[in-house]
């Protein structure tokens, strides 16, 4: 499990409502997606590995993941 967070570059706030893809290759091509709660926080089910990681379709991230990851949009 990864939980992303989201937060406002202007204000450092939580993004409420951000959708979030995460994208990996294992023997072939997977893809998890879901949308951030009111804390700029959303799980995803994948474990942590190197991961591409889009916030409302653009790419903030491309690499090794860990268990918690923020991002600042």
């Amino acid at each position: 499990m990864v939980t992303i967070c989201v937060y406002r570059e202007t204000d450092g706030k939580p993004v409420q409502g951000a959708k979030v893809s995460a994208y990996w290759f294992d023997f072939g091509a997977y893809s998890a997606e879901g949308v951030t709660d009111m804390n700029g926080q959303v799980s995803l089910d994948v474990k942590p590995r190197q991961l591409k990681v889009l916030v409302n379709n653009r790419e903030v991230f491309k690499g090794e993941a860990s268990e918690w990851q923020s991002f600042h949009i």
